[in-house]
């Protein structure tokens, strides 16, 4: 080694001289953790990317039913889309359901986590009944409702016409205005647990330090709620809200099942017309440009979410 040259240690503790580029590692350590990842890569690829990019480019052609050729038609089919009044009532369905439900399901999640968490006893049966509607199958839930809401054999309606709450059954699923509130009804008990139990497990995390402030400050319950408990929970409130505001706004089951979207599309919410115009219809290319309409509205929503999210932890 000559004495007038300096030398420095690498990162893997080997002499370099100074100013001569550091030795590389071999190829091998370098590319294998994206070997590991790719798999998985290729599979989201497939499984998401593809059929989305397939879909815009399906947005694009006619299909007809009777033959396997694609025309091309340009915005042909947006067009369609946004000159049929039935997708207009559809997209205010779906708001409505999305709204409606959400709201409920975080109030109702709140309160009966509330509830449970401050239970003394029979803690867990409680919380296992709240549970159930939360593991019934969508389903079961849904036929569960139909009988529930028939028009001349419901359990409801039994009821109402013992007590005399009604003179004569009540067609809740043929009635124009009763049709969607009763179906938000459905999917309310079917999704509150799920806020229930994620609001639930964020009570459980409130620090016992900051109640136990509030407590000897003398603060009363609803003070003490309202300026300890509501903030710590806040990041878990808001992620549930998103969360349920997603599953909502993508529900097909109970309304597919309970009344295919009638009488007369009042009940009919996005993923039901997709459907219809897909499968029904055999429109795969009217049915792609909705679901591409229906993503721009969704996306910018999440923007507009997370924007605002921002804000909020900003203010903070």
């Amino acid at each position: 080694m000559n004495a007038q040259e300096v030398y420095d240690v690498d990162a893997v503790g080997v002499a370099v001289r100074e100013g001569a580029r550091p030795l590389r590692p071999p190829l091998l350590p370098r590319v294998l953790p994206y070997l590991f990842v790719a798999p998985a890569v290729a599979l989201v690829l497939v499984v998401t990317i593809y059929p989305f990019i397939y879909s815009v480019y399906l947005s694009f052609f006619a299909t007809p039913s009777r033959s396997m050729n694609l025309t091309f038609t340009g915005l042909g089919n947006y067009r369609v889309v946004f000159t049929d009044p039935v997708f207009y009532r559809v997209i205010r369905n779906t708001l409505v359901w999305t709204v409606v439900s959400t709201a409920i399901d975080v109030v109702l999640g709140l309160v009966a986590a509330v509830a449970v968490n401050n239970l003394k006893v029979l803690r867990g049966a409680v919380r296992a009944a709240l549970l159930l509607p939360y593991v019934v199958g969508y389903v079961v839930a849904s036929y569960a409702w139909l009988w529930l809401l028939h028009g001349e054999y419901g359990l409801i309606n039994g009821a109402l016409v013992t007590w005399h709450l009604v003179r004569e059954p009540v067609s809740f699923l043929g009635n124009l205005s009763l049709v969607l509130p009763s179906l938000i009804l459905a999917n309310v008990w079917k999704t509150f647990p799920f806020a229930m139990l994620m609001l639930l497990a964020g009570l459980q995390n409130v620090p016992e330090q900051l109640l136990m402030a509030a407590k000897m400050d003398r603060a009363s319950p609803w003070r003490t709620f309202w300026e300890v408990t509501l903030p710590a929970i806040w990041p878990v409130l808001t992620v549930t809200t998103m969360l349920l505001t997603i599953h909502n706004f993508n529900s097909f089951t109970i309304p597919w099942i309970m009344t295919g979207g009638g009488p007369l599309h009042r009940s009919e919410i996005i993923t039901n017309y997709i459907y219809n115009q897909a499968f029904t219809q055999l429109n795969f290319g009217l049915a792609a440009a909705t679901s591409c309409v229906t993503f721009a509205l969704l996306m910018m929503f999440a923007v507009a979410y997370v924007r605002a999210l921002s804000r909020g932890e900003g203010a903070r």
